[in-house]
């Protein structure tokens, strides 16, 4: 039976591990001295703080989730991420253990730093703060031991001369003793060193454990001195037993859990998964995943593995097939391991049959409904590819591949990125899978459309500004590029910048520091720059309106994005995400588009791209009834692909103009002026298009049908 009272507050404060007691609604019931120094809080802080306020990944599902899994298990491992008072994020690996009463129910959390230590800093820190280390200095020339309090406390003596290995026989076994005095005799004919843990009595006659280092120093050929050092790690023997228990413990559990190599074969399994599946120990090692899980195939599985490693914890729903070949619905939760020298995917499996016949009860109207064979495979193929898309950037095209191993190829870096092309076609989803692959994917990505942002206070917001700096600077402000320091940028519409502007990016990006407005401090960063445009850059230069340096700083890892008009294959897919985007905000279900309107989609030539894509299909969905989504004749098919521009006929001048000015007031909206209106587009003065609108009749009111 589990007391609080029963535990010393003290022994916990000077504990060097960081220890939280939760209760089951995830506030801090007790927080060490160690945590909160961490953390920087206070312990009357965090006294009033909850699990919600330092881990910024944690929601109230999961946690209760959590709460289930310890409470049922008794302890869990697993790893998340912190958040400091100054918000900085830090990973860190849990060990919750389950403490209960007849009144109180507790978890305690023991944390330990990934980020800050190894295996030999914690082992450090542990001899200077909580094991028993002692070192000793053996100098041949005198005949002289020197040894540290701790040395001699191990072996509960006050001479350091007692602490030479050759006087420690009677605390070894026979064996052993043979061991150290083999390893001491290679220390004295040559330089040497030996790393010994063996078992010793102590002062009692009680066994424990001893590590034993000892490195010989020569000098002119000569033994000068032996070094060494005492550890008792009794306590870490004593771990390795625990771990033993773990260990049976999960092979006794009733989840599933096996362990898969990087090709996807199974290297071990607990007794769950046997009992579960129906097969025997011997049959399941040496198959793979694909052979039980009927999801996954081969050449989809680097994919799954680099997701696996980059992300090191996740978790999704499959379907396991039995010995028996029956079907059984799983929860899957992986976990990336490296042991030994190899790599592994840790899977716990749970079934989830009991939950999924629930789901089909509660939907049972709506498989009625659509029970034709054809039709589920064709809904399954689907899900099969939705899962595998990767982040929000969805295609299979051939020239999509390509563009997404671009993106592949140049994330890991922090080079400079460079993505071109026609509005519409997704250059923010680009920069984000960019952000999102990179080294610097838990920094922030901050986004600046530079088109936005007025002439006169672009500056001022990239780099900020200092109090009293101009009219209206009333106190200091922190610009992008400081909001970014350590993660990346985005520039967009980067050809918007103006030219008297450009020396100080360019100088961002060749030094790594800038001044704020009305400073004199330069201000150092580290920033990852991705700039965006539908611009052309090279006639900028031409026609001296973009610096050619900057252009050149810029594009160093170019990127196309591709029209649509040009992957056309994409179209079902994206059409599908977006009725997903929207079906639960309007409460409508579509399971299928039309065939004709399906045809329709790929003969239009999409001048807006994917956001006019987007816009048809929300307007479909208001339009249309379920389960079938329509679009009708209201998609103006006046601009297509294909054989209709060939026929396409000759008109008057007046009427050819007429047409070119009708297009670019459609691409922008309707916008006449300014620096994305129609008129920066055909490149001529606002004043003369509107004049020339007059002249041919074009109206707003006359031309917008919708």
């Amino acid at each position: 039976m589990f007391y609080m009272k029963d535990v010393s507050e003290w022994m916990l404060n000077k504990l060097p591990y960081q220890i939280l007691w939760l209760d089951m609604k995830g506030r801090i019931f007790f927080a060490n001295e160690a945590v909160c120094q961490n953390l920087g809080y206070s312990q009357r802080e965090m006294i009033n703080m909850s699990i919600f306020d330092i881990n910024p990944q944690l929601t109230h599902k999961q946690w209760f989730r959590d709460w289930g899994l310890v409470q049922e298990k008794k302890q869990n491992y697993f790893q998340t991420v912190h958040r400091k008072k100054n918000d900085n994020l830090v990973r860190v690996e849990i060990h919750s253990i389950f403490f209960s009463n007849i009144r109180k129910e507790l978890v305690c959390i023991i944390i330990r730093n990934l980020e800050e230590s190894n295996y030999y800093h914690e082992l450090l820190q542990q001899a200077q703060h909580i094991a028993s280390l002692g070192a000793w200095v053996w100098d041949v020339e005198n005949n002289d031991i020197t040894a540290s309090n701790e040395a001699k406390a191990i072996f509960g003596v006050e001479d350091g001369r007692h602490l030479h290995p050759m006087y420690l026989a009677d605390r070894f076994t026979e064996t052993n003793y043979e061991i150290v005095r083999e390893n001491l005799r290679k220390s004295m004919q040559k330089e040497f060193s030996f790393d010994l843990t063996l078992p010793f009595l102590d002062m009692n006659g009680e066994q424990k454990w001893l590590r034993m280092t000892i490195k010989s120093i020569y000098k002119n050929n000569k033994l000068n001195k032996l070094l060494g050092v005492y550890q008792d790690v009794s306590k870490q023997k004593e771990q390795e037993q625990s771990l033993e228990l773990y260990r049976l413990t999960i092979n006794n559990t009733q989840d599933m859990i096996y362990w898969l190599d990087t090709t996807g074969r199974i290297a071990n399994v607990n007794d769950a998964v046997c009992k579960t599946l129906g097969y025997e120990y011997e049959e399941l090692i040496g198959k793979t995943i694909f052979d039980i899980d009927m999801h996954f195939q081969a050449k989809n599985w680097d994919r799954h593995w680099e997701e696996i490693k980059r992300k090191k914890t996740f978790g999704f729903l499959s379907d396991h097939f039995r010995k028996n070949k029956t079907v059984m619905p799983v929860e899957v939760h992986v976990n990336y391991l490296a042991y030994a020298g190899k790599e592994y995917n840790c899977a716990i499996i749970r079934d989830i049959t009991h939950f999924k016949k629930r789901e089909l009860k509660l939907n049972k109207s709506i498989r009625e409904l659509y029970s034709d064979k054809a039709k589920i495979e064709a809904q399954n193929e689907y899900l099969l590819q939705e899962r595998a898309m990767p982040n929000s950037i969805i295609g299979q095209s051939r020239k999509h591949q390509v563009l997404c191993n671009q993106i592949d190829q140049v994330a890991p870096f922090d080079t400079t990125v460079f993505i071109n092309g026609e509005s519409g076609t997704g250059k923010e989803l680009i920069a984000d899978a960019v952000h999102k692959k990179s080294r610097r994917q838990n920094k922030p990505l901050i986004k600046v459309n530079c088109a936005t942002l007025p002439k006169e206070l672009i500056e001022s917001a990239l780099f900020g500004h200092e109090k009293g700096s101009f009219t209206g600077a009333s106190q200091q402000k922190i610009g992008y590029f400081e909001l970014a320091n350590e993660g990346s940028i985005l520039l967009d519409e980067i050809g918007e910048l103006p030219i008297d502007l450009q020396p100080k990016l360019l100088r961002v990006i060749q030094e790594g520091s800038f001044q704020r407005v009305g400073g004199g401090k330069d201000i150092e960063v580290d920033v990852r720059i991705i700039a965006a445009t539908n611009r052309n850059l090279e006639k900028m230069v031409e026609e001296g309106t973009f610096r050619e340096d900057l252009y050149y700083r810029l594009n160093v890892f170019p990127v196309k994005t591709i029209p649509l008009r040009d992957r056309k294959e994409d179209i079902p897919l994206l059409v599908q995400h977006f009725i997903h985007k929207y079906a639960q905000r309007m409460g409508k279900s579509f399971i299928e588009i039309a065939p004709n309107s399906l045809q329709k989609l790929n003969e239009y030539s999409f001048p807006g791209n994917i956001r006019e894509l987007e816009n048809i299909i929300e307007r479909a969905m208001i339009l249309s009834e379920p389960p079938v989504l329509e679009i009708g004749e209201w998609l103006n098919l006046g601009v297509r692909s294909g054989a209709i521009q060939e026929h396409h006929k000759i008109v008057s001048f007046d009427e050819a103009q007429r047409q070119h000015i009708l297009k670019a007031l459609q691409k922008t909206g309707w916008r006449v002026s300014g620096v994305q209106g129609a008129a920066a587009i055909l490149e001529i003065n606002p004043k003369t298009l509107f004049a020339k609108m007059k002249k041919l009749g074009i109206n707003r009111k006359k031309f917008f049908n919708l």
